[in-house]
């Protein structure tokens, strides 16, 4: 069984995009980016070097003291939802649908 999520609710596209914006921080939680058009070398080698940190036995023990949770995303299931954060416009407040949730 299907539960709905606020999103099945949503009908004004402008609210949509608010609402999944503010939801992508679940998806993100603390984002490493790089500006666009980064040289392909430097990208690879923050992936890299990020990977190796997130798989680094001291690193996780560490985290696991000061409960942190570790797990990250990998670039390629987050990389569609940057762009689509970025674009997100802020929202006319006087003129936003209240009635649309």
């Amino acid at each position: 069984m299907s539960v709905p999520t606020v999103l099945d609710y949503i009908k004004n596209p402008a609210d949509r995009e608010l609402v999944e914006n503010f939801m992508a921080q679940t998806v993100f939680g603390r984002p490493y980016v790089m500006t666009p058009g980064a040289p392909a070398d430097r990208v690879k080698i923050i992936r890299q070097s990020f990977n190796a940190t997130t798989k680094d036995k001291a690193f996780l023990a560490e985290a696991k003291k000061v409960r942190l949770s570790i797990d990250p995303a990998a670039a390629r299931k987050s990389k569609g939802w940057s762009p689509k954060c970025t674009a997100c416009q802020p929202p006319n407040w006087p003129n936003s649908s209240r009635s649309s949730i």
